[in-house]
């Protein structure tokens, strides 16, 4: 549900939250941040884009606005936050193409 800071330092934030099932947390918009699922799944819904992420997978921050994350599994998300202060920007999180 809330954010429980594990580490940081001057340019690093690392932190992890829990999502109970069907509830939903927002990532601001922004460059530097990605989410990592550690147990369970989630759906992603950004500004021109959305996905589903499951165990180990990411999300990353979007410059253009503010990131959805719903819990659409039947046990309680589990979530590693990290923030790095830096002026390159996240790669965009979208479903690749898939050529076949």
């Amino acid at each position: 549900t809330g954010l429980e800071e594990v580490l940081n330092t001057d340019n690093f934030h690392l932190g992890t939250s829990q999502i109970p099932v069907g509830a939903a947390i927002e990532m601001d918009e922004g460059i530097g941040r990605q989410v990592i699922v550690m147990k369970g799944s989630v759906h992603a819904q950004g500004p021109s884009w959305q996905k589903t992420v499951r165990d180990g997978g990411r999300i990353y921050s979007d410059p253009e606005g503010p990131i959805r994350i719903t819990n659409c599994a039947d046990v309680e998300t589990e979530l590693l936050f990290m923030t790095f202060d830096t002026p390159i920007s996240s790669p965009k999180s979208i479903q690749s193409a898939s050529h076949g």
